[in-house]
């Protein structure tokens, strides 16, 4: 039952930052990394959180359990004020269509493997192309970006698809090959690769929370046969490179994480590729903003992956 409580002028009323502080700790689970995740100090967020408990008269936070979650008042609470943020989207979008030039705020994520070859070329052209449109861009794995655009503390994200979520729309982008990038001593003469013959090569892998490493794994089973070496776990694109040139082993990788001077082999039979897509939720209303993004995605990718034909479209698997 909700307590009556006697409120100072300061406290009568709850604000949209304060749900966000709320929100943020739902997801994150400790008060350090939901400060974090918002850029504030901890006493900061404490404080608003406070207040918020205190003008509905009711805890939000069962502060006993670790990780920290939501009372079961606090999770009603929580869907209500998703909610809010689903119809702050929508005023947002009433601006953005009434104004003249595309302007306000958008945070957007990046999965590493993407934003290894986009990221920076995305910041230019809209700097160039949209210079009133303030971009704040997470490099983030996968579920660390699906959790932040459910909760609404990302906008929009490019990551590699298929998702599962009711809550998130997600737009195909383009197709991305993937190619073997091989170590000098095991380089073939072919420039062509079956995936059967994958199995005779040590690969390099990216951590658990990279969507590249279930992807590779799901490509190594097309062989119903998983490589016969141990693989090497890293940390980024740019290390697993640094290995192959090394000649530590080889790497699987997206096409175009590879620089001008790198060549990779095709792989076929059949010719594995991912899908990178726009995702945002379904109550993001800000469609000139989306378009842009489309629009500064594919000024930098080769029209030949715009379509699927020939591919072996390759999920996340093991994530």
């Amino acid at each position: 039952m909700l307590k009556p409580c006697l409120l100072s002028v300061f406290e009568a009323y709850m604000t949209l930052t304060q749900l966000k502080y709320f929100l943020a700790l739902c997801e994150c689970g400790t008060f350090a990394s939901a400060a974090d995740q918002c850029f504030v100090s901890q006493p900061t967020l404490s404080l608003q959180l406070k207040k918020l408990e205190t003008f509905v008269g009711a805890a939000l936070i069962d502060r006993s359990q670790s990780p920290i979650k939501p009372t079961p008042f606090g999770a009603l609470f929580a869907q209500q004020a998703k909610a809010v943020f689903g119809e702050v989207s929508k005023l947002e979008a009433l601006f953005e269509s009434e104004s003249p030039n595309l302007e306000g705020r958008l945070s957007l994520g990046c999965i590493p493997t993407v934003a290894y070859y986009l990221m920076l070329p995305m910041l230019q052209y809209f700097k160039q192309q949209y210079p009133s449109l303030v971009i704040s861009f997470y490099e983030l794995p996968t579920h660390e970006i699906l959790d932040r655009l459910e909760s609404g503390f990302l906008d929009a994200a490019i990551l590699a698809g298929p998702i599962q979520s009711r809550h998130l729309h997600e737009q195909p982008l383009f197709y991305e090959p993937f190619t073997l990038l091989m170590n000098p001593s095991n380089t073939p003469q072919n420039t062509q690769l079956e995936l059967a013959e994958l199995e005779q090569y040590p690969l390099l892998m990216l951590g658990e929370e990279h969507c590249l490493r279930g992807q590779t794994l799901s490509i190594c089973k097309y062989t119903d046969r998983n490589p016969k070496k141990a693989y090497i776990e890293c940390s980024s694109v740019a290390m697993m490179k640094q290995l192959v040139k090394a000649d530590v082993a080889s790497a699987l990788l997206p096409q175009l994480c590879l620089e001008n001077e790198e060549t990779g082999v095709e792989l076929i039979s059949p010719k594995p590729a991912r899908v990178v897509s726009l995702v945002y939720r379904k109550n993001f209303h800000k469609t000139r903003t989306l378009d842009a993004l489309e629009e500064a995605v594919k000024d930098h990718i080769p029209d030949s992956y715009y379509s699927k034909h020939g591919y072996r479209v390759v999920g996340i698997d093991n994530e």
